[in-house]
């Protein structure tokens, strides 16, 4: 699991590197940049219609979408919504379909953030599923499986993702393994990745 620190500052949620056995069917094609690709004012206008907030993106209401996620400079909860939409080809066969422990950040990442494992009335775009913990007793998660459901997450200021080794049709099979590398904050991120290159 990531830190359960109060505090996760900008750098953890951008250098939260997994490293997972590659799953059937992932799509490898490079990752856009979340600030970097920003739509066209016709392409966006065409599809941000909503008396609330005016930010549709794939069907979901964006709330507050120009708030910043990481530090006052950094992208806006707009941002994250279309970064999930862009790479959710990429993400969907590593987080579809597989029980989920989230981390929500309601004031940006640099503020308190928590991590969530269990459904709320909010979260209209997630599947709820009951799993019978080692006492016996039911407890309800939930998994998504579409770009709407990555997209609502960020809705509702989800920072990380963190998945079971196991899909929900074989709870008790898993078929990965993740890693989860925390690198020190003082340490740049091209140390990291020349790091994760010369390992590899």
């Amino acid at each position: 699991m990531g830190s359960t620190r109060p505090e996760l500052d900008s750098y953890h949620r951008k250098c939260n590197f997994e490293l997972a056995l590659e799953p059937e069917g992932a799509v490898e094609e490079p990752q856009p940049d979340m600030q970097a690709r920003r739509l066209p004012t016709a392409e966006k206008e065409a599809s941000t219609k909503d008396p609330r907030t005016g930010i549709v993106v794939e069907g979901v209401a964006i709330k507050s979408p120009y708030k910043k996620m990481f530090g006052p400079t950094g992208p806006t909860k707009e941002d994250a919504a279309r970064y999930y939409a862009q790479t959710a080809q990429r993400m969907l066969p590593y987080v579809s379909n597989r029980i989920l422990s989230i981390v929500r950040c309601p004031a940006g990442a640099r503020l308190s953030c928590f991590h969530r494992k269990h459904p709320g009335s909010a979260d209209k775009a997630v599947t709820p599923l009951r799993v019978a913990g080692n006492d016996g007793e039911p407890e309800e998660y939930f998994y998504l499986d579409s770009t709407a459901g990555l997209v609502s997450e960020a809705q509702m200021d989800t920072l990380e993702f963190h998945v079971w080794g196991s899909r929900i049709d074989s709870l008790e099979k898993p078929d990965s393994m993740v890693f989860d590398l925390d690198p020190d904050e003082d340490l740049g991120l091209d140390a990291v990745r020349l790091e994760q290159i010369l390992q590899g």
